[in-house]
């Protein structure tokens, strides 16, 4: 994994989501959000932090593909490298 990077992973049917950010390789922050917030969330921290590389890990593959075609789709300027586990 990238030093600096945002990993989430996805559990569609929990009520919170949480969403890490490492920096130089340590974790510096985890932030809770519902399901429908997590492209959202995810961008806002990208923003904060400068952090384009995000990993996308869960058993579900079809949300994990949904929610990184959506990234892709709605924050296209923000050059992120997103890589599903």
């Amino acid at each position: 994994m990238a030093d600096n990077h945002i990993i989430t992973a996805v559990h569609p049917f929990d009520l919170k989501q949480k969403i890490s950010v490492y920096e130089n390789g340590s974790h510096t922050t985890t932030i809770e959000c519902r399901f429908e917030d997590i492209e959202s969330a995810i961008a806002s921290l990208s923003s904060k932090y400068n952090i384009n590389t995000i990993y996308i890990v869960g058993e579900n593959i079809f949300y994990n593909q949904k929610i990184k075609e959506n990234l892709m789709t709605k924050y296209a300027n923000n050059n992120f490298e997103i890589i599903i586990k």
